[in-house]
């Protein structure tokens, strides 16, 4: 129960005004920033890039210069939050290219675009292979696909050489009776 020196807030007093950026006007119920966001991250695909082309949208003045105002999604601030920036920025990057935007239409390309981002979603052949000296189970082999990881990116700091302890786990009691039962 609250006392005269309560530190409680009177229940009629508004709330704080929401900021600037919440009055920016919303578009199906999202802001700008969000619609772009999932517009910029969509030219990944490249299937989506044909529908694109299909529609006659990569030859409309407008649009190619949309696309061009989209180039800051390639600076800092804003490449954080894009989920696959490779794919993305380098198609962005392509669809300023007027031979790109008309070469899109063809399957060839699309299939072509579509195979290597496949090799690039790879992971190494080595990564994938089980050691042959691998007798002390799956945390050696992870160990090892660690360890091939660093050495395939020398930028990288190493991984540290001394194992981790192991945590101790408290022991989850199973109980022979469901629960809400009597027997």
């Amino acid at each position: 129960m609250a006392t005269g020196d309560s530190q409680d807030i009177p229940m009629g007093s508004p709330p704080e005004p929401p900021a600037e950026v919440d009055r920016e006007p919303k578009y199906g119920g999202y802001s700008r920033f969000e619609v772009e966001l999932e517009f910029v991250q969509s030219l990944a695909n490249p299937a989506y890039l044909n529908h694109l082309a299909s529609q006659k949208l990569l030859s409309q003045p407008a649009f190619v210069a949309y696309l061009g105002y989209l180039q800051y999604w390639s600076k800092p601030p804003y490449l954080k939050y894009l989920t696959y920036p490779g794919p993305t920025l380098r198609h962005l990057e392509l669809l300023q290219q007027e031979t790109f935007r008309q070469q899109i239409i063809s399957p060839d390309v699309v299939r072509a675009l579509m195979e290597e981002g496949m090799k690039a979603s790879k992971v190494p052949a080595k990564l994938n292979r089980p050691s042959q000296d691998d007798t002390k189970g799956t945390s050696n082999n992870k160990r090892n696909q660690d360890e091939a990881v660093n050495e395939s990116m020398p930028d990288t700091p190493r991984k540290r050489k001394t194992p981790r302890k192991k945590k101790k786990h408290s022991a989850i009691k199973d109980s022979a009776t469901p629960v809400g039962t009597d027997s």
